[in-house]
């Protein structure tokens, strides 16, 4: 089998998928898909969806942590200075959520 994708959901397990449009696609391939919620600036980690050229750099943030020589660091600030870094679009989408599930003593991610 030959299997091109077009697009990578990326999505933390601690989440669930709550509201879903008809359509989740980016409006271009330099776009990523993120849900308009629990943001800073636009940027959260929990759920994102792009091509898979954007996806790819959107993974590869992980292998560039340790370049990254902040003392506090803030997960979203550092993924929108990644994202910056390769002119990746956010597009925030109001008709999407991905809910965060209650965790901690006695509970399960």
């Amino acid at each position: 089998m030959n299997i091109r994708y077009e697009l990578l959901i990326r999505a933390r397990s601690d989440s669930v998928l709550d509201i879903v449009p008809r359509t989740l696609e980016p409006l271009n391939n330099s776009t990523l898909v993120k849900p308009n919620e629990n943001d800073f600036g636009c940027y959260n980690d929990r759920f994102s969806i792009g091509s898979m050229s954007i996806m790819e750099k959107y993974m590869r943030r992980w292998h560039d942590l340790s370049r990254c020589h902040v003392e506090n660091l803030h997960t979203e600030s550092f993924l929108k200075l990644f994202l910056n870094r390769f002119n990746i679009n956010v597009q925030l989408m109001t008709r999407l959520s991905y809910k965060e599930q209650p965790h901690g003593d006695r509970r399960c991610h």
